[in-house]
């Protein structure tokens, strides 16, 4: 072999380094294919073994139901249920597939411009997917609005209503729950008759004040738009009566307002014939202007009645009221209970819940008792050490003293340091008497500290009553001392 290299052999070996880049260049993208092949593959493996996908679709929506933000919270695609359609492409379809995840729609900005492009996209997505499904619409007052009158007229009344607020009013055909929080010279505005209304499906209204105060004693015709809501049977209201709201009232079922007058009340009572579940707090004022023509109303279907105030068992004079099962009331210091014995005794009550915001004398408290012979359950409260004695001594030794009690829950609100402390065995004696009698649960919420638990409520909690000892308060300030579920 001579010195001097051949050219053919010098081709030959680049020939032969070039077809082995060329090979192994094609076999680390085979390599790289494979490995994003092994990849898909592992991801769709996950998936298909994964336990949550293999629930059914129904679970999982209902999984995403509880993923969904609190009430009143604004569209977004950091919130489900878009968020929920980002995770992966089965997920997306889950959430596609089921309307009820977006038949819940919250505006806050229905005047604002500035913000109505961005909200008025999110809108659309939102009635596309909720389908045929009925709507949940929530109208609150949003926190960067400009709060000047001037600028409200000139968005509602000079250049008309916005683009969004006119989609939303489109699509109350399909409205079955309406919730507007806004200022009280905005409703006006909202409720104006420029458009048909249209709400067959509407059955739960809450309208409620941002400033909570109360709207004055004139004329409803601005707001007379939910007379046309055949299916309305709930409603929440602030302020609102029958004086200063038409509604069909003599249809609804279930009422709750806030900020009333002695007089409103007993006009709704009237009103709503088919009245079954009642909740009313009283506006702070005298009840000795009442008229002499005084409003009488017997909604023949009444199930509950609660009445929370200051100043109100005066009122219970006034209520004529057919045989119902549940009461409540709540009221501050000074009051008369005259009023509230005789309306007590005037009513074979089965469900009472009683909380006095002040000190109750001995006397009043047993005349309260011993009005109540019917009661099966009942809630007592009161600023009294009820349990130091006095009350567990008369329910042990006297049985005409709420004979037909079988589940019993009290409040004490009290200063321990002013009160003697609570006799845990008096208390272990009373539920043994009571165990004996049909008690079947006692709860009691007191400031008194359980240093060590009586032996005798793990005993009876064997035996099958249900008892809780607690303290006021919840989360981090609710303290449990005992509860029947860890004897068992």
């Amino acid at each position: 072999m001579s010195g001097t290299p051949d050219n053919n052999e010098l081709f030959a070996v680049q020939q032969r380094l070039e077809d082995a880049d060329a090979e192994l260049a094609g076999t680390l993208a085979h390599l790289e294919r494979l490995k994003i092949r092994r990849h898909d593959d592992l991801v769709l493996l996950n998936q298909l073994a994964s336990p949550f996908l293999r629930l059914p679709p129904e679970l999982i929506c209902d999984i995403f139901i509880c993923c969904l933000p609190p009430p009143r919270t604004l569209p977004s695609p950091r919130d489900a249920p878009l968020l929920l359609g980002q995770v992966c492409h089965q997920w997306r379809n889950i959430a596609l597939s089921f309307p009820v995840l977006w038949s819940s729609i919250c505006l806050a900005a229905v005047f604002a411009a500035s913000h109505g492009n961005g909200l008025l996209a999110l809108l659309d997505t939102w009635l596309e997917r909720s389908g045929n499904s009925h709507l949940s619409l929530s109208i609150v007052l949003g926190s960067s609005e400009n709060h000047r009158r001037s600028d409200l007229n000139q968005i509602m009344y000079e250049t008309g209503r916005s683009s969004l607020f006119r989609k939303v009013r489109h699509s109350s055909y399909r409205w079955r729950e309406l919730e507007v929080v806004r200022r009280l010279e905005d409703l006006p505005a909202i409720f104006q008759r420029d458009d048909p209304w249209h709400l067959p499906q509407l059955v739960k209204l809450t309208l409620l004040l941002s400033q909570g105060t109360r709207p004055q004693e004139t004329s409803p015709g601005t707001l007379s738009n939910f007379t046309e809501a055949p299916a309305l049977r709930e409603v929440h209201l602030q302020g609102f009566s029958p004086r200063t709201l038409l509604l069909p009232w003599w249809q609804l079922t279930i009422i709750h307002t806030e900020n009333l007058l002695p007089l409103e009340v007993l006009e709704t009572l009237a009103q709503s014939t088919s009245l079954i579940d009642a909740t009313f707090s009283l506006w702070p004022t005298q009840f000795f202007r009442l008229p002499s023509d005084l409003p009488v109303g017997r909604p023949s279907r009444l199930k509950s009645l609660s009445l929370f105030g200051e100043m109100i068992t005066p009122i219970l004079d006034f209520l004529y009221l057919p045989p119902f099962q549940c009461f409540s009331i709540s009221f501050g210091p000074h009051n008369d209970l005259s009023h509230l014995i005789g309306f007590l005794l005037g009513h074979q009550l089965t469900t009472v819940s009683i909380d006095v915001r002040a000190v109750l004398p001995l006397n009043d408290l047993a005349s309260l008792l011993l009005s109540l012979p019917h009661v099966e359950t009942l809630s007592f409260g009161a600023h009294n050490g009820l349990m130091n004695g006095v009350l567990p001594h008369a329910l042990c030794t006297n049985a005409d003293l709420l004979p037909a009690l079988r589940r019993l829950t009290v409040y004490e609100r009290v200063d321990r340091y002013n009160e003697p402390p609570l006799d845990a065995a008096v208390v272990v004696n009373m539920l043994r008497a009571r165990w004996a009698t049909g008690l079947k649960s006692l709860c009691l919420v007191s400031t008194h500290v359980f240093r060590e638990v009586h032996p005798g409520f793990f005993e009876l909690a064997k035996e099958g009553m249900d008892i809780e000892l607690r303290s006021h308060g919840s989360g981090p300030f609710l303290v449990v001392y005992f509860n029947t579920a860890q004897v068992h």
